[in-house]
């Protein structure tokens, strides 16, 4: 949308999705081949190089491909060469609306799971399949066929499409948990779950119901920092010496002192404990609702293992040994180090004109993958190499490169005066 006295350019998708009421979905294939090809015809006038002019008129024009957009084509129309070979994927026996499921507990990680056939679960549809994110359903019983191949689930519930929902449930009611980090130590990608390790610290207590999570959202310690309530909440000291609140911890200390410290509790009087289950509860929400950036799964290189970490990394937390910590109940997870991200500054002149020189030398390289590309410069993405390389030779983005460098003469030139 388009303000003509202010030149103010607006987008509706995006403010939706700005003030909450939309999420970022991908694009069906369908749909982003009708708008890969009116790209293709909105940009065709404004290329600069002439020998792409002459060839407008002999191009089919969007109406003569309007007919056709919904047909999908599984290849490239290319002769049959290395380069030009194409892989599709393909679904098959299920239905690709068909959601599948597995268990995530170490012992039933190799068996297939089905859902009773008289439940209303037997066939779950899933409404967005193009969501590649992982959902939970919960069972109230778990049987194994006489064979021991196949779980049984009855008593089931599918919990809602919220985003990193089973790493955020896993996290806040199990026992034990001990998270995992990248090889960079930048993110954490995961945690195991379980009953932890004996005393010794060599075994897991439990292995069979251990459960190994890959997390599909971001979670770190400045996403997982919340308000200045300092009774539920466990402070966290980090490297630069400031404080950040662990909000999970803070649900898991309240459950912790409602449930696993009664006597005290009851020594509080009435007003107390409902202090505490309103905390927990509000608390809870905001875990569970809170947005968090969608980021691609990574597995851990060594599964169901406990003490992967060096006990140098490790944050201990300042409510050990208090009641709001209770071992036999649920344990205060402990954070760990993470590597901190240079801030990199994409509107910076420097940056644009090494974006510039990557388009560039993408342009002339045999790339082919279909993967979005976003020009920083214009900030327009494209969905496939020959929309980039149209847009490279356009006259508004080449006019845009060379602002930059005339920035910089520019700078310079005042510097000397």
């Amino acid at each position: 949308m388009e303000s003509p006295d202010r030149g103010i350019q607006l987008s509706i998708n995006k403010e939706l999705i700005k003030k909450g009421f939309a999420d970022e979905a991908e694009e069906t294939y369908l749909s982003r081949q009708n708008h890969e090809q009116r790209e293709m015809e909105a940009i065709s006038n404004s290329v600069v190089s002439p020998s792409r002019k002459l060839l407008q008129d002999e191009r089919p024009t969007f109406q003569d491909r309007q007919s056709d957009w919904f047909s999908v084509s599984l290849g490239n129309n290319r002769p049959a060469s290395s380069k030009g070979r194409r892989t599709v994927k393909l679904n098959g026996p299920h239905n690709p609306y068909e959601m599948m499921f597995n268990s995530l507990t170490n012992v039933g990680r190799l068996r297939s799971v089905k859902t009773d056939p008289d439940s209303v679960n037997s066939v779950a549809i899933d409404n967005e399949p193009q969501d590649r994110y992982d959902r939970l359903m919960v069972s109230g019983f778990v049987g194994l066929n006489p064979a021991g191949s196949t779980m049984m689930a009855r008593d089931t519930t599918i919990m809602p499409a919220i985003s990193g929902l089973p790493s955020i449930i896993s996290l806040l009611f199990c026992p034990v948990a001990e998270l995992r980090r990248d090889r960079e130590n930048k993110r954490y990608i995961g945690s195991i779950c379980g009953l932890g390790v004996d005393r010794d610290q060599r075994h897991s207590l439990f292995p069979e119901h251990d459960m190994e999570i890959t997390f599909d959202v971001e979670i770190d310690n400045k996403d997982i920092t919340e308000t200045q309530e300092k009774t539920f909440l466990v402070k966290i000291k980090k490297t630069n010496n400031d404080y950040v609140q662990f909000q999970i911890n803070g649900v898991r200390s309240a459950i912790n002192l409602a449930i696993g410290n009664e006597e005290k509790v009851s020594a509080w009087g009435p007003d107390a404990i409902y202090k505490i289950q309103e905390a927990a509860r509000k608390k809870l929400l905001e875990v569970v609702y809170k947005k968090r950036e969608r980021v691609d799964p990574v597995n851990y290189s060594n599964p169901y293992s406990w003490n992967q970490v060096d006990p140098d990394d490790l944050i201990e937390t300042s409510l050990e040994g208090t009641p709001a910590d209770a071992p036999h109940l649920l344990n205060l997870h402990k954070a760990q180090m993470l590597e901190e991200e240079v801030y990199v500054d994409k509107a910076s002149p420097e940056y644009l004109k090494e974006h510039a020189q990557w388009l560039k030398r993408l342009q002339k390289s045999d790339f082919t993958k279909r993967e979005p590309i976003t020009c920083e410069i214009c900030e327009m993405t494209w969905h496939t190499p020959q929309l980039l390389a149209i847009h490279i030779e356009t006259r508004r983005h080449q006019e845009k490169v060379a602002a930059l460098y005339q920035k910089k003469i520019t700078e310079q030139y005042s510097q000397v005066l």
